[in-house]
């Protein structure tokens, strides 16, 4: 083989293998850049899905705390022998008003009037010892004013699984607030008010105390 035809082919592989590193090169800028703009959006991939991983698990502690509150209700209506929201049973059962489905034990009526009598000024007194004269504590934990979402879990956006406490049933609620606002007139000469009104105040903040001390006891 004659010297130039060697000198071309010299020639001609420095320059392909230059020609690959400088391929090789601008490929792995591109991979790299596109590398950093993958790291980018996967940060916030993850993070979008860690707090939808998050909100599941609340959902299922949630439904769970009703299941356990639930079964816990069935047990003591099986032990009791009793509607599992009434607290106790007594053979002399009275309406709370005249053609009331709410019923209550004579002894507890006249426990509630005389609470009403003592704590003019704590309208609240008087609505807690009716409410535990009526409905288990269990209940009381396991139920809201009217049912719904409460406010603060209205600026999340509603899920179909959504687990929500059921409202009082709402004879009973309007039969109590009508007890207590003709007992206080009747007692204090106190008319209570219809809009805003404290019983129903009164109510929400009994509930909400008896579910903490619901979700305390399953901690």
């Amino acid at each position: 083989m004659s010297i130039t035809l060697l000198w071309l082919l010299y020639i001609f592989g420095c320059h392909h293998q230059h020609s690959d590193e400088e391929g090789s090169s601008l490929a792995d800028g591109s991979a790299n850049s596109c590398s950093s703009n993958q790291t980018s959006e996967d940060i916030e991939d993850n993070e979008v899905a860690f707090l939808r991983r998050r909100i599941q698990v609340l959902e299922i502690e949630n439904r769970s705390l009703y299941r356990k509150i639930e079964d816990m209700e069935k047990k003591i209506a099986e032990h009791n022998k009793v509607n599992a929201k009434r607290p106790r049973t007594s053979h002399l059962l009275v309406p709370l008003l005249h053609a009331s489905t709410v019923e209550i034990e004579k002894s507890e009526l006249d426990e509630v009037l005389v609470v009403a009598k003592a704590s003019r000024e704590n309208l609240n007194a008087t609505v807690n010892r009716l409410l535990e004269a009526v409905y288990s504590k269990t209940f009381l934990g396991s139920h809201s004013l009217s049912g719904g979402v409460p406010k603060t879990r209205k600026k999340m956006s509603t899920r179909p699984n959504q687990t929500v406490k059921p409202g009082l049933p709402k004879n009973d609620l309007d039969d109590i607030i009508r007890f207590v606002k003709n007992t206080w007139e009747e007692i204090h000469g106190d008319v209570l008010p219809e809009k805003n009104c404290p019983v129903r105040s009164a109510i929400k903040v009994k509930l909400s105390t008896e579910y903490r001390a619901l979700k305390n006891t399953y901690k």
